[in-house]
């Protein structure tokens, strides 16, 4: 399994966030999703890559869903990692990916 970040991921974490990656570097654990400690500008991002294997569109939704519930905990003062939205949600579809790629980054 590759374990580089692909330039079609790249290039939507910039078109869709205008993160432009330093350095990308995989991080171990999971099973068959794929996780990246990303550095731009020098601040620490983890990005997220859910397989397609593991997660139908249903659990996708359901992510997506557990995220927002984790935004709302945020707001209200429970202690959670800072999730960078794009069009208000913290899972997205990449674009310019053959198959469909979701990813959610977290500042570090």
């Amino acid at each position: 399994m590759k374990s580089e970040m692909g330039e079609e991921i790249r290039a939507d974490l910039k078109c869709s966030f205008g993160l432009h990656a330093d350095s990308a570097t995989p991080v171990s654990g999971g099973w068959l999703n794929r996780k990246w400690k990303l550095v731009c500008d020098g601040k620490a991002w983890l990005v997220k890559q859910y397989s397609r294997k593991r997660f139908n569109q249903k659990q996708l939704d359901w992510t997506e869903q557990s995220m927002q519930r984790q935004l709302i905990a945020k707001k209200e003062g429970v202690p959670c990692p800072v999730r960078f939205l794009f069009r208000g949600k913290s899972c997205v579809r990449c674009r310019t990916a053959r198959s469909t790629w979701l990813w959610n980054s977290v500042r570090a």
